[in-house]
């Protein structure tokens, strides 16, 4: 999902989906844009895309590792109660 699209979500919608507040994303951004300088050949996204990339990469994954928590709790759970 591209920044721009963001952009007209309200803050808590924006909050559900990237992780963070809106302002925080936009210091995050200062600090992004700050600390990458220019080299080599242009970028096919700008930084606000990258970061928001990023943020939705981490939440996927955060999201993701919680559903195999719980996928080895139940097996645990289910060979416990075979015994």
């Amino acid at each position: 999902m591209k920044y721009e699209t963001t952009k007209r979500l309200k803050d808590t919608d924006f909050k559900r989906l990237a992780g963070i507040e809106p302002e925080t994303f936009e210091l995050m951004l200062k600090v992004v844009v700050k600390g990458l300088s220019n080299f080599g050949r242009l970028p096919k996204l700008s930084r606000a895309d990258q970061l928001m990339m990023t943020l939705l990469k981490r939440l996927y994954w955060k999201r993701r590792s919680k559903t195999w928590k719980h996928e080895k709790r139940a097996q645990r759970l289910k060979s416990h109660l075979r015994l």
